[in-house]
Formats: C-alpha cells, sequence, structure tokens
C-alpha cells in the first residue's frame, strides 16, 4: 500500500508494474483467507480462551471507528453499531466478534 502513495494512482494504474503489484497483492490476500480457512478452528480456541477485556477494548475501537465514517443518506446510532459489533459476543461466539473487528480493522487500510 506504501507504493500506492509514492506515485500518482493515475498513472501508476496503466503501468506494469502495477499490474505486477495488483497480481501480487490478490495473490497474498487469496492465501491470507486459504489460511485462515484452514486454521479456522485452532483460530477459534485461541480466541475462546483470550480474555474479555482486550475483546472489549478493540470493539470499542472498531465502534469508534464506525462512528466516524461519513455516510450519506444514512443515519446511523452508537447503538445500531455496538448491536452489529457486539451482536455475536453477545450469542457467546466471541471469534465471529473478534474476527468482525479484524475486518473493520482491515477495512480502515
Amino acid at each position: 500500500m506504501r507504493d500506492l502513495n509514492n506515485v500518482k494512482a493515475e498513472e501508476m494504474i496503466q503501468t506494469k508494474e502495477f499490474l505486477v503489484f495488483k497480481d501480487k497483492l490478490v495473490e497474498y490476500l487469496r492465501n491470507f483467507i486459504k489460511g485462515l480457512q484452514r486454521n479456522v478452528g485452532v483460530i477459534e480456541e485461541l480466541l475462546r480462551m483470550f480474555p474479555e477485556e482486550p475483546i472489549a477494548q478493540a470493539l470499542a475501537k472498531v465502534n469508534n471507528y464506525e462512528m466516524s465514517l461519513p455516510r450519506m443518506d444514512v443515519e446511523i446510532s452508537r447503538e445500531l453499531i455496538e448491536e452489529k459489533t457486539q451482536g455475536a459476543a453477545a450469542r457467546k461466539n466471541r471469534a465471529a466478534a473478534l474476527l468482525f473487528t479484524v475486518y473493520v480493522i482491515l477495512r480502515c487500510f
């Protein structure tokens, strides 16, 4: 992502280097997702053993980030966002709540 900031995006998109970069990024993301899928059981077990406080802190940061996003034609309340992020945790599925948090964090980049 750092490389995208070094050159104007319009110019870079038209270059062969960008296409190579894009292909490498897509391949990296595919491998990342495959790794998550292969190790979902281990990840879920580790997340179940994770203390509540860091998860609550991470979810609070996600809620703050979601509230900071500008939205057009949509009014959203903090309660709605908290329900969305903590709904999985309330159902005792901390792994789903934390994976949702990771998803939102990745959206920030």
